[in-house]
């Protein structure tokens, strides 16, 4: 990449040691704002914090404070991504050993990462500082070569082309695919027969594009996945999951992964994690996501039964576990997988209010579009919420877009809180009790033991 004189300048001010990290850095910057020179405002963009909004600055409470000293510190629409994901630039390069397109792929992790919510997933269950460790990282490269080092990543991915022999094509001896070949992987005997050894073969392709003849040819085209590389104090190459593996199975390994990070709530390196599992309980999860159904009768009994009338004793789970002739550690373990799995968004109570005596509401308002987040931050700061949501008013009719419930220990706290949070957002409150009940709660017919 080219360099202005005042910029070149600059950069050898920077200590031998540390010039080479310091210019690559700088140049991935200037690519990223969609230019092909490197300039002096490129040079001071690169000491600047990356973050770029006031607001996000307000609510992080500096919990990305030792992130922004990171190159891994990536915002988009205003929001900390806190996943990485480094691509080969082969296609781009029109680089001969390309395979496959890393930068495709690459937008497809990153579109599913999205879709899945994980960094905002991710920050709601950490607390304190998100540090560097937490961060997703992932490797693409479209060939076996491996630029973007797929197997020091949490997850790695790159192209492969596995090749075969066609019998049908006579080989004429030229050796080219001899040459090709780095791994001496491939012979040929004295009467020009071909042989791939697959021990030795990467899957490069190679010997198939240089073949004159047909006589060696690409079968497939796909990807290997591998989890749980890291470097650090205990560095680990990443463990083969799936050696030729489709775009969609590479998606199932994402989502996976992100599951088995949140579950841990991000506290431990995922390399870590991945080795204390171990390679095949990965493998059982992703046969989990890929199978159907995914539920099996165990599961659909349990979430049959945990849908109302949880006992109320010391052991819940183990009253549940021999109503259903099932272990207590299989049913918590069973309900620790379906909540990971999204399948049970949360266990918990729901109070009946009038029943303990307090008093509760639901309540609407009608917020500037300029001031949603400001008044809802204000209705979280009370205890007695316990749903806050934003809803679209339909018409002339329903013109409230701001939809709360709320409890007291009495009516009369419950007319103060309100009350309060009227002066405080200059806004009124409609309070709308309960005046006759028509149910309390949904339940899903799951299990059908006349259907098992």
């Amino acid at each position: 990449m080219k360099w202005e004189k005042e910029a070149a300048l600059k950069l050898e001010r920077v200590p031998v040691f540390a010039r080479k990290i310091a210019k690559a850095k700088i140049e991935k910057l200037a690519r990223t704002r969609g230019k092909t020179v490197v300039t002096l405002d490129d040079v001071a963009m690169q000491n600047e914090p990356r973050v770029t909004s006031d607001e996000l600055r307000a609510t992080s409470s500096g919990r990305f404070a030792i992130l922004k000293r990171y190159d891994k510190y990536v915002v988009e629409d205003g929001e900390p991504l806190l996943f990485n994901i480094e691509a080969c630039r082969g296609e781009e390069n029109n680089c001969p050993f390309n395979i496959l397109s890393a930068s495709k792929l690459s937008k497809k992790i990153k579109d599913k990462l999205k879709e899945l919510k994980f960094s905002q997933r991710l920050l709601e269950k950490t607390e304190g500082p998100i540090l560097p460790h937490q961060i997703f990282k992932i490797g693409v490269a479209g060939c076996p070569n491996s630029c973007s080092q797929p197997q020091i990543k949490d997850l790695g991915v790159h192209a492969r082309a596995t090749v075969y022999v066609d019998e049908a094509c006579a080989c004429n001896g030229c050796r080219k695919c001899l040459e090709a070949c780095k791994e001496d992987a491939i012979t040929i005997d004295k009467d020009r027969n071909v042989t791939i050894i697959n021990e030795k073969c990467v899957f490069c392709g190679l010997c198939a594009e240089v073949c004159p003849t047909g006589t060696i040819k690409i079968e497939a085209k796909g990807y290997r996945i591998m989890v749980g590389g890291m470097l650090g104090r205990h560095p680990r190459f990443a463990s083969d999951l799936i050696g030729l593996a489709t775009e969609s199975e590479v998606m199932d390994v994402a989502q996976v992964c992100t599951d088995l990070i949140l579950s841990e709530n991000g506290e431990k390196r995922f390399g870590v994690l991945v080795k204390e599992l171990g390679i095949e309980e990965i493998k059982k999860r992703l046969q989990m996501i890929k199978s159907e159904p995914v539920l099996d009768v165990t599961d659909k009994k349990i979430l049959e039964r945990i849908q109302t009338n949880l006992p109320l004793c010391s052991r819940p789970f183990l009253s549940i576990a021999e109503e259903l002739s099932l272990d207590e550690d299989l049913v918590i373990e069973r309900i620790k997988r379906m909540i990971e799995m999204g399948y049970v968004r949360r266990l918990a109570p729901i109070i009946n209010t009038q029943a303990v005596g307090r008093s509760a509401t639901l309540a609407a308002m009608r917020a500037p579009e300029d001031r949603i987040e400001e008044v809802s931050k204000i209705i979280n700061e009370y205890d007695g919420v316990s749903h806050n949501y934003l809803r679209k008013g339909k018409g002339k009719d329903i013109p409230y877009n701001i939809w709360f419930t709320m409890s007291a220990s009495n009516e009369h706290k419950l007319k103060d809180k309100i009350k309060e949070i009227e002066t405080r957002t200059g806004l009124t409150v409609h309070s709308l009790p309960t005046l006759r009940k028509f149910k309390i709660g949904v339940k899903f017919k799951i299990y059908d033991e006349a259907q098992a």
